[in-house]
């Protein structure tokens, strides 16, 4: 029976093999361990095509889960000029829900991609982030309210009408309820 730190350490002497099924594997079991880890970063460079994918997934699911550090590595590897990193980026930072102004900005930069597969995936993605994005906005965040107002400009479809339309009701509908909330029987 092995341990965990004998499933790491073999995990990290993976990542330099010379098979790229083997570095895959091994980014692959890495990140499910240390998705963050300074291997796993790495291997985002790969000479390999496929070891690159599993590196983007493995610090994709970190970025779903928050990790700024993950978030960072997949905006970056939108700007990859392999095709596969890419895309796998982009589907990645369309499942970040939070509406940060980061993710928001790097969906907006793949909207103007070439390739139809990453736009696809970039605008459903903001569709997705704008109503946190519009809540944020709302509370007064300046991040978010200017990240808010670039998503505005962009026309893009939410809900069936521009995004603009839904930010205006969303705005009107807090300011009803703040007006109600402060009203006083």
């Amino acid at each position: 029976m092995t341990t965990i730190a004998e499933e790491i350490a073999a995990a990290i002497d993976g990542t330099q093999d010379d098979n790229w099924h083997v570095r895959r594997q091994a980014v692959a079991a890495l990140g499910q361990i240390a998705p963050t880890d300074p291997r796993v970063l790495t291997a985002v460079e790969d000479e390999h095509r496929l070891v690159r994918r599993a590196a983007v997934d493995a610090l994709g699911v970190a970025a779903v889960l928050g990790n700024t550090e993950a978030i960072e590595a997949v905006i970056a590897a939108t700007n990859s000029k392999c095709s596969l990193k890419r895309i796998a980026a982009t589907c990645w930072l369309s499942r970040v829900s939070s509406g940060e102004p980061e993710v928001i900005a790097a969906l907006l930069l793949c909207v103007q991609s070439r390739s139809p597969d990453v736009r696809q995936v970039a605008v459903a993605g903001l569709a997705r982030a704008v109503p946190s994005l519009v809540m944020h906005a709302l509370s007064g965040e300046s991040d978010a309210l200017i990240a808010a107002q670039v998503l505005l400009h962009t026309h893009l479809p939410l809900f069936g009408c521009p995004v603009l339309q839904v930010f205006n009701t969303a705005q009107q509908i807090a300011n009803t309820a703040r007006k109600i909330a402060n009203h006083k029987l």
